[in-house]
């Protein structure tokens, strides 16, 4: 009886992330075809027993997603290798450059809207209660510089040096809350007015 021995794979496991067929080297098989009534028919001498299913077999997740990463990383390989120098000089700088043009980017608005926009509400409110303290900020001098001021006054004005870097941060880097550093602003204010008050009354 004519026969044959025939190479391949059996089996395959299914990925639940993208529903692909995953067939591994473990899934190589060897089998004996015969020629029967003028047709190849399978002949495998294995022991059913000895076949694994792979496809009745729970794959860990984690196995599966470093499945998707491998093809998606192979898919991205062959994507690089269709590309021209020029497109992969074009694509490096694009990597490169676009963090530094996010910073720019961020840094000028920052600056548009320091120059262009004023000083908000609440630093008005806060700048009139230091000058009830007596404390008033020089042109030239910037907020950081107002506040090492402030920090070394003996009196009530070093408690506002916090509230004038929150103020720097919110106004320059659009850091925090201008909504919560109002109202820390005017809770101050109305405590500075009610000790002010007592002072007044005191002197009286």
């Amino acid at each position: 009886v004519p026969a044959r021995v025939v190479t391949g794979y059996q089996g395959g496991e299914i990925n639940p992330h993208d529903g692909s067929l995953v067939v591994r080297q473990s899934d190589a098989h060897a089998w004996v075809e015969v020629w029967l009534d003028g047709a190849w028919t399978t002949w495998d001498p294995t022991p059913a027993s000895e076949l694994v299913d792979h496809a009745q077999l729970t794959t860990p997740w984690l196995s599966a997603f470093g499945d998707l990463l491998g093809a998606g990383w192979a898919s991205f390989l062959a994507w690089l290798d269709q590309r021209s120098w020029t497109e992969m000089i074009a694509l490096a700088l694009a990597v490169f450059l676009l963090p530094i043009g996010l910073r720019l980017w961020r840094r000028r608005r920052g600056v548009e809207r320091a120059v262009g926009d004023g000083p908000l509400p609440c630093y008005l409110t806060l700048e009139a209660a230091l000058a009830q303290l007596g404390v008033v900020r020089a042109p030239s001098e910037t907020l950081e510089q107002l506040a090492q001021r402030l920090e070394r006054a003996e009196d009530r004005a070093a408690e506002g040096a916090p509230l004038v870097l929150r103020y720097a941060a919110l106004r320059y880097g659009d850091l925090g809350d201008e909504a919560s550093l109002r109202r820390d602003i005017e809770r101050w204010t109305q405590s500075l007015d009610g000790s002010l008050s007592a002072g007044s009354g005191t002197a009286g």
